[in-house]
C-alpha cells in the first residue's frame, strides 16, 4: 500500500475529484474541490486506476467554502453520511456553475468531435438564486420508536439512512410550516398506527407563480382497514388542509392525495391537481406529472428555445409543425404554439398525453395531436416536410439510435435538442452528424448544488456532398452516456451460464456505478435500518464487467 500526496485537478460528471498519482494513474476522491491536496492510501484497482483510502485534507483549495446547510455531508470518509441530497456545496455557487459549462463543451469537443470556434457557445445561464429553488420535493418519512415521534430528511449517501432535519435550503420555504401542521396531525389521528407502518414520503408540489400546492402522502401499501374508512380519512385530510392553509400566507394547498407506491393514487381533497404558468400559459399539474423541478429557470430554457426559433430565417410567418418528441405534459410544444401552424407530440406515458391534451385545451391551442407510443416508432409513422421543426426532450440516456436513424432521414431542416446528460448530447450529436450540424449551444444550471447540468442545442440540416462522417469510438464515451441494453436477469443469466456463479442485483449494481451506468433506485443499497452493504467480490466483478461488455453497455 502506497501513501501519497495528491492535487485534485477535476471534477467528474458524478461530483467526484480527480487526481494523478506521481506515475500518471488516475484516482477519484469524494467530497473534494479542485485545488484541494489530499494524503491518501494507494490501492491498485485496475491497470491505470488506483482506490483511495484513509484520506485526509492537508491544504485547501481557494474555492473551498464552508457549506451553507448544516446537513451536507462535507466528510472525506462515509463513516458518518450527511444528507445525500446534494452533491456539492463546498464549491462557491458561480465556480459549479462555470465548471459545468466546461464540462458539456469539454464532452463535445472530445466525443462529438464538435469544432467549437465554428459553434455559437453560449455562457451558462446561471441560476438567479440557487437556493429554495425546487417547486417538488419528496421527503423521506419513517417513525422512529426511540425517540417516540415521526422524522423527515432525505437519505444519507449511499444508504438508506434518513438524515432527519429541521427545514431544507434548496426545498420550498413553506416545506417547514407544512410539515409543522402534519406532525401535529399525526400526533392526533386515529390512523396513527397506520401512518407508523406505511407513511414512506410527503410530496409536497408548488406552483411558485400561482402560489398553489399539491400535497401527497405516499404509503408502501394501504393496508384493507383503511380503505374501508376511507370516507373517515377524507374528513381528516380537509380538516388538515384547512389547518394548513389558515397559516399560509401567500400559498394555499389545492390538492392532498394518498398514493400507494406503484399501484394507485387516492385524491383524497380539493381539486386533482393544481396550476403552474410558465411564460403566460398555464399548465395542470398531478401528483406525478413531470415539470421541472426548477421553474424560473425552465422559464429561461423555454426562452433559450424561443430564441432559436427565433433565428430561423422567415419566422414572421407561421412554420409547418413542430414535433414535440418526448413532449411529457406538452410544455415546450404548447409554449411553442404560437409559432407554428400545429403541434404534434409524443410520449410513452398514457397519463402524461392526457395531461398535455388538457393542457393544449387550456391554453386555447387550436391545432394538436398528442399520441401515447414509443418516439422512435411513432416518427417512422408522420409524413415531416421541409418547414417542419423537431424538439427532442429525452430522458439522460439520450436517443434511441432507431430515432437517430430516422431524423437522419426526414425533410425537416431544423432540429433543438433539449438535453439534460452532455454525455449522450455529445454522443447522440456525433451520430446526426452525417446530416445535421451544430449551431447553437446554450447551457443552463436547473440544479444548483448538484453536477447535473441542462443545454439546448440548435441543429440544422448539412450540405451532405461536403461533409465527412467521423467514427465515435465507444471507449471515448462518458461512462454516464451508455445507454442499458440488458436486464438485471439477462446479466444474472450470462454469467450463470459462463462462469457458473450466480450473482446478485446488488453486485450488478455496483459494479454497473463503477463503470458510470445508471441504475435503478433501490437496487445500489440494502434496504435493511443501519445496512451492512457487502462489496462485490473480484472475481465476480470481473464476471459482471464481461457480461456489460458482451451486451455493448461499456
Amino acid at each position: 500500500m502506497n501513501k501519497e500526496i495528491l492535487k485534485i485537478i477535476d471534477l467528474t460528471s458524478q461530483g467526484q475529484g480527480i487526481a494523478k498519482t506521481k506515475d500518471g494513474k488516475v484516482t477519484f476522491i469524494r467530497h473534494v474541490v479542485p485545488g484541494d491536496r489530499i494524503k491518501a492510501d494507494l490501492i491498485p484497482y485496475k491497470k491505470n486506476i488506483w482506490q483511495t483510502e484513509n484520506i485526509e485534507l492537508v491544504e485547501q483549495s481557494v474555492d473551498r467554502i464552508e457549506p451553507l446547510c448544516p446537513y451536507f455531508n462535507d466528510s472525506l470518509s462515509l463513516e458518518k453520511p450527511g444528507c445525500g441530497g446534494c452533491q456539492i456545496q463546498q464549491i462557491p455557487y458561480d465556480t459549479l456553475a462555470d465548471i459545468k459549462e466546461k464540462q458539456i463543451y469539454d464532452q463535445l469537443e472530445r466525443i462529438a468531435k464538435l469544432n467549437l470556434a465554428d459553434i455559437s457557445c453560449e455562457k451558462i445561464i446561471k441560476a438567479e438564486d440557487p437556493w429554495h429553488y425546487r417547486n417538488h420535493i419528496q421527503l423521506k418519512i419513517s417513525y422512529d420508536e426511540k425517540q417516540q415521534k415521526f422524522i423527515k430528511g432525505f437519505y444519507a449517501e449511499q444508504s438508506h439512512e434518513i438524515v432527519e432535519h429541521e427545514s431544507c435550503y434548496i426545498a420550498p420555504k413553506v416545506e417547514t410550516l407544512i410539515w409543522q401542521k402534519i406532525e401535529m396531525y399525526l400526533d392526533t389521528t386515529k390512523y396513527v398506527k397506520v401512518f407508523k407502518c406505511h407513511f414512506k414520503e410527503l410530496i409536497i408540489r408548488l406552483g411558485v407563480h400561482t402560489g398553489q400546492l399539491l400535497i401527497a402522502f405516499h404509503f408502501d401499501s394501504i393496508p384493507s382497514e383503511l380503505q374501508k374508512d376511507m370516507e373517515k380519512l377524507k374528513n381528516e385530510i380537509a380538516e388538515l388542509a384547512d389547518a394548513i392553509n389558515q397559516n399560509l400566507d401567500q400559498q394555499k394547498v389545492m390538492s392532498f392525495y394518498l398514493i400507494e407506491q406503484n399501484k394507485q393514487q387516492i385524491h383524497l381533497w380539493g381539486k386533482p391537481y393544481f396550476i403552474e404558468k410558465i411564460l403566460g400559459k398555464q399548465f395542470q399539474i398531478y401528483p406525478q406529472s413531470f415539470f421541472q423541478v426548477n421553474t424560473s429557470q425552465a422559464e429561461r430554457l423555454i426562452q433559450a428555445v424561443l430564441a432559436d426559433v427565433n433565428k430561423l430565417e422567415n419566422n414572421k410567418d407561421k412554420l409547418g409543425t413542430v414535433y414535440d418528441l418526448y413532449c411529457g405534459t406538452g410544455v415546450i410544444g404548447i409554449l411553442l404554439s404560437e409559432y407554428f401552424e400545429q403541434i404534434k407530440g409524443v410520449e410513452i406515458s398514457a397519463d402524461a398525453i392526457q395531461n398535455a391534451k388538457e393542457n393544449a385545451a387550456l391554453n386555447q391551442v387550436k391545432s394538436f395531436e398528442f399520441e401515447q407510443g414509443k418516439t422512435e416508432d411513432w416518427l417512422l409513422k408522420q409524413v415531416i416536410k421541409k418547414q417542419d421543426f423537431i424538439v427532442v426532450d429525452p430522458p439522460r440516456k439520450g436517443l434511441a439510435s432507431k430515432l437517430i436513424e430516422t431524423l437522419n432521414k426526414i425533410e425537416a431542416q431544423n432540429l433543438i435538442y433539449v438535453s439534460c446528460n452532455p454525455a449522450t448530447l455529445a454522443r447522440d450529436i456525433e451520430m446526426l452528424s452525417s446530416k445535421w450540424q451544430v449551431k447553437t449551444i446554450q447551457p443552463l444550471d436547473l440544479f444548483p448544488w448538484t453536477m447535473h447540468v441542462e443545454s439546448v442545442a440548435l441543429l440544422s440540416k448539412l450540405d451532405v456532398d461536403q461533409h465527412i462522417k467521423v467514427k465515435l469510438d465507444m471507449d471515448e464515451l462518458d461512462v454516464t452516456a451508455s445507454e442499458s441494453r440488458a436486464t438485471y436477469e439477462e446479466i444474472k443469466d450470462y454469467v450463470l451460464n459462463k462462469h457458473d456463479m450466480k450473482v446478485s442485483n446488488l453486485y450488478i449494481s455496483q459494479i454497473k456505478k463503477k463503470c458510470g451506468l445508471e441504475v435503478g433506485k433501490n437496487y445500489n443499497v440494502s434496504k435493511k435500518e443501519n445496512p451492512i452493504v457487502p462489496n462485490c467480490p473480484p472475481e465476480k466483478e470481473e464476471a459482471i464487467k464481461e457480461a456489460l461488455k458482451n451486451f455493448k453497455m461499456i
